[in-house]
Formats: C-alpha cells, structure tokens, sequence
C-alpha cells in the first residue's frame, strides 16, 4: 500500500470515529433525557464535539458525588 493511501484511509477512519463519538453521545443524551431531563440539556449546553471532545459548562459548577 502507497504512503499516500495509508494517510488517506487512515484519515478516513478518524472522521468515522469522530462520527461515532458524536453519534454515541447525541445518543445517550436522547436516552438521559427520559431519566433526567435538566441534566441532559445541561449536557447538550456544555457538550461539544468535533476535532475533540469538550465539556465547557456556562458557570463553574461543584459536583458532589
């Protein structure tokens, strides 16, 4: 296999894994909703997904676990 098409398929499998990443959150966040509705929009506000992965609250907020 040429160096080139490596890099192309290897790219392709990046973006399929960032699509399943993005799925599988759109997912569990539909799922969270019928348990915990305020979590869940408090989830879709902070979560974003793309190159990376990100939870980036409004507000600074203390969990207790």
């Amino acid at each position: 296999m040429s160096a080139s098409l490596h890099a192309a398929l290897q790219q392709r499998l990046e973006l399929l894994d960032d699509a399943v990443v993005a799925c599988r959150i759109r997912d569990t966040l539909r799922r969270l909703d019928e348990q915990h509705p305020a979590l869940a929009a408090h989830l879709r506000g902070a979560v974003s997904t793309g190159t990376m992965c990100r939870y980036t609250p409004d507000q600074d907020i203390r969990w207790q676990l």
